[in-house]
């Protein structure tokens, strides 16, 4: 009886620390770009998402990208080890263009530091890199500049006195905001 006694708090540490190990992921959230349908116009587009909640240490994640949705294709690029930029995103710039006029899937799992993994999330979106260039039949045309006011500069504010325009552009006096 005494064996027994002396071997149940090894056992009850080695149950501890197994459940330790594993710990729940979440799945990333594929909200972000490019979300579900979304048109890319961009054949390199970036691939962001906001990290998963859970898990033992730093997360690090996996990407998949092709034109099945099996990811079977011999358009499949993989993407490991991707870290986490802060704490609310993640992503990935393509690295080699995508075929234009193509539907594509993608997919992310976390993992941790101990190995524990999340489900899958899966999207889709569409490339057509011609797509902006007929878009409401605009034409685009080349910024030359852009003026932007601060308010810390009196020399940026713009439209500071118009008596054709019902609202004035200006700064805010200094000290406290009293209502």
């Amino acid at each position: 009886m005494k064996k027994y006694l002396f071997i149940l708090p090894f056992i009850f540490l080695f149950s501890c620390a197994q459940d330790y190990k594993k710990a729940e992921i979440t799945k990333p959230k594929l909200t972000n770009n490019p979300s579900l349908d979304v048109i890319c116009t961009n054949r390199r587009p970036l691939l962001s998402f906001f990290n998963s909640k859970g898990g033992i240490g730093k997360r690090t994640y996996f990407i998949e990208l092709d034109t099945s949705k099996e990811f079977n294709s011999p358009n499949l690029v993989k993407y490991k080890n991707v870290k986490e930029e802060n704490k609310y995103l993640a992503s990935k710039r393509v690295h080699r263009p995508l075929l234009d006029k193509s539907r594509y899937y993608w997919r992310v799992k976390a993992k941790d530091s101990h190995g524990n993994e999340s489900d899958w999330a899966m999207t889709r979106f569409y490339v057509d890199s011609s797509y902006n260039k007929k878009y409401l039949n605009l034409q685009r045309i080349k910024v030359k500049s852009v003026e932007v006011s601060t308010g810390q500069n009196p020399k940026s504010i713009i439209d500071l006195d118009d008596p054709g325009q019902v609202r004035l552009w200006q700064a805010a006096p200094p000290g406290p905001i009293r209502d």
